[in-house]
Parts: C-alpha cells; sequence; structure tokens
C-alpha cells in the first residue's frame, strides 16, 4: 500500500505536555479540534493538515506574570509519514535544534515532528526568557513522545546530488500540490488521497547563474497504489505536459527549460522543470538506477 494504516487515535493528547515549564502554567481547559472542526483554530491554513489526514489538535496556553503567553498546538496526523508532510509544509532553512525527529526554531517558533504528531510552540514574544521556555517546551514534549517514527519511503528515493533539504514538499492530492506548483489543466498526474508525492528543489551546474542567485531544476516523484494506475498517470501527464515525450527522454518547454518523466514499477519520476539539460539528465538517469516497488 501506499499509505499507513492509519492507528486509532492513541487517547488523551493532553498526557504529552507538562503543566508547567521555566514557571509558565497551563491554562485550562485546553481546546481541542478535529479534522472537521480545524477551521475554527486555523483561518486560511486548515486544509493542509487536512490533507494530510489530521485527525485531531489539543491548542494549550501557558502564562507567565509580566511575560508574554506561550501557546502550544499539538496536532496528531494519524501517521508519520503525515506528521513529516505538516512539518515539511513550510522550506526549513534554519538549523535543527534537536527537539523531536527534526525541528526548527525561526523567530519566537518553534516547529518539530516526532512519531505521528507534528508540534508549534510559539511565544507571543520573543525575549532570552521566552525562548528558553519554548524549547524547554519543547523537549518535553518530545521526550514524551515515546517512537521517533520515520520519514515517508520515498524520501530515500531522491537523488541526493544537489539537493536542496529544506526544500522537499510532501504531499498527497492535486490541490496540495498545486500550492506548491502548478502543472496546468485538470489532473494528467491522478493525484489523490490515495498518492504519495515528493516535490523537491535541485541546484543546476553548469548553467551561468540568473540575476537573483542560484538557478533550480524541479523533481517530481509520485508513488501509486499499482502498477496500472502509474500507467495510466505517466500516458497522461505525458501527452498533456510533456508533448508526449517517452519515458526516459528529455524535450524543451516553454519557459521551463528541460523536462521530463520516468516510470519505474508504481513510481513516476518527473524533472518539471531545469535550465540544465545536464541537471535534468542526471535527475533522470539517477533513478534508473535505484530499486522501487
Amino acid at each position: 500500500m501506499v499509505t499507513d494504516n492509519l492507528e486509532a487515535s492513541p487517547g488523551g493528547l493532553d498526557r504529552y505536555l507538562p503543566d508547567t515549564v521555566h514557571g509558565w502554567k497551563a491554562v485550562k481547559p485546553d481546546h481541542e479540534y478535529t479534522f472537521d472542526t480545524l477551521f475554527d483554530l486555523i483561518d486560511g491554513g486548515a486544509e493542509v493538515y487536512r490533507s494530510l489526514n489530521v485527525r485531531k489538535v489539543l491548542d494549550r496556553r501557558y502564562t507567565k506574570e509580566d511575560s508574554a503567553d506561550i501557546i502550544v498546538d499539538l496536532f496528531d496526523m494519524g501517521s508519520s509519514k503525515d506528521a513529516f508532510g505538516a512539518f515539511h509544509h513550510d522550506m526549513r532553512e534554519d538549523d535543527d535544534v534537536g527537539v523531536g525527529t527534526e525541528s526548527e526554531y525561526q523567530g519566537s517558533y518553534l516547529f518539530f515532528w516526532k512519531d505521528r504528531y507534528f508540534v508549534s510552540v510559539v511565544a507571543l514574544e520573543e525575549t532570552p526568557e521566552t525562548r528558553e521556555a519554548v524549547l524547554a517546551l519543547g523537549r518535553a514534549i518530545a521526550s514524551s513522545i515515546p517512537r521517533p517514527g520515520t520519514e515517508p519511503d520515498i524520501v530515500k528515493l531522491l537523488p541526493s546530488e544537489g539537493l536542496q533539504k529544506e526544500q522537499i514538499y510532501y504531499f498527497h492530492d492535486l490541490e496540495s500540490l498545486e500550492r506548491r506548483y502548478m502543472i496546468g489543466k485538470g489532473n494528467p498526474l491522478h493525484l489523490s488521497k490515495e498518492t504519495e508525492g515528493l516535490l523537491a528543489r535541485y541546484a543546476v551546474s553548469g548553467v551561468p547563474a540568473a540575476k537573483d542567485g542560484q538557478l533550480f531544476a524541479v523533481f517530481l516523484i509520485v508513488a501509486y497504489a499499482s502498477q496500472s494506475a502509474a500507467l495510466a498517470a505517466e500516458k497522461d501527464f505525458s501527452a498533456l505536459y510533456l508533448n508526449r515525450a517517452e519515458s526516459g527522454k528529455l524535450v524543451q518547454l516553454p519557459g521551463k527549460g528541460w523536462a521530463g518523466i520516468y516510470r519505474k514499477g508504481t513510481h513516476l519520476f518527473a524533472v518539471l522543470e531545469s535550465p540544465g539539460k545536464a541537471t535534468a539528465r542526471g535527475l533522470l538517469d539517477s533513478v534508473t538506477a535505484n530499486e522501487t516497488k
């Protein structure tokens, strides 16, 4: 199967959160949101987590006299794959701060994922004191989650050379892909809740850089539930996006440079655009040597 078997929710999420940290105390009662009510917590951003199968979210506020409040949102994503996807919805350009399986601290915000959970810890004002409290709170939550979780297997299929690791985007459906990249009319890749996809950027070598700096190639992997589904997507995507290019062949597209597709088993690999032909060729050639199911 392409997706994890989503386990039943393991119980109250409040068991992962401490009542106090560095003098900040939890304000009770907590607020809990479900797949259907998440819009009440996140106005305009709920679909990101709904598309990744969010189960429920616990929202808790911590207060301390004469200090800014700290807010924790603990997302039960149902699987470590989708917790990874929730974390990687945004670019992760700052250093990992060692909380959970992967983490980032930016401004007054700490984000991390571990097992099936994605966690946001935010101080409403950043000071040295709130920074320490936010990190301590994140560590306490992470340590209470017993399993680390694993990144999706599809991540291991990404070619390593030139990969911009901070710009890996995990998704399932067409709407989610199009938040990052438009592929044209319709749904030629046959994306759905049953598919699993990665969008990644690669540094391009051998081509003069643009005025605004480094050039990038855009690379896509999609995993399907069956080989027949992958074959149908390959046929339609090649016809609608690649001028009917054969598998493994490169074509030049107006405004996008070099592009191409390669199918192996239940997986599609596609260079959506690359200003350098050598980079596009290298990306497709690299995946031909990897075994997929």
